[in-house]
């Protein structure tokens, strides 16, 4: 066996064929929120099950300090390891994406939760099984535009947009 061909070999029976250790352990699932208010940030790491209310009260788990959040305005309901969003009532409303929620919504890695002037978003390492539909152009515009309003407000706020042409199948 030549010297290069051990060093593969070795490498191999430590570390596997596609690069990881294999004694190493596999990633804890972990999910958290992003909680962007003002000048602050923090992280705020979610049970894999239970209720997360958020608001300005004093029972809400995750207190927010903007007076545009009701006492008790949303909740983040965790059932093994999936997230479900829901307004509690509020009078200015939870928009996720961008567009208010009406009722129960289930959250993937990297959506935006707005409540008033706070942005929550919502990390997962968990692999989701649910697709995010591809907006029709229209819908896409508004989405950058609201975006580019939200970052005009906000100077310290920066913005990316990616736009990667497809090819539609005939």
């Amino acid at each position: 066996m030549s010297d290069d061909e051990t060093l593969v070999s070795t490498r191999e029976r430590r570390f596997g064929a596609l690069g990881a250790r294999a004694d190493a352990e596999p990633e804890r699932e972990r999910q958290y929120l992003l909680v962007i208010e003002g000048e602050t940030s923090q992280t705020f790491e979610l049970p894999r099950t239970g209720e997360v209310a958020i608001g300005r009260g004093d029972t809400a788990r995750l207190k927010l300090r903007d007076a545009g959040a009701s006492r008790r305005h949303a909740v983040l309901t965790m059932a093994q390891g999936d997230a479900r969003l829901e307004d509690a009532g509020s009078q200015n409303g939870t928009y996720l994406n961008g567009e208010r929620v009406e009722e129960a919504r289930t959250l993937s890695s990297a959506d935006v939760i707005t409540i008033g002037d706070a942005s929550l978003v919502f990390h997962s390492n968990r692999r989701s099984s649910r697709r995010r539909p591809i907006l029709e152009p229209e819908a896409f515009r508004r989405r950058v535009e609201e975006e580019l309003e939200r970052c005009e407000a906000a100077p310290d706020r920066t913005m990316a947009v990616v736009a990667v042409p497809l090819a539609i199948a005939e």
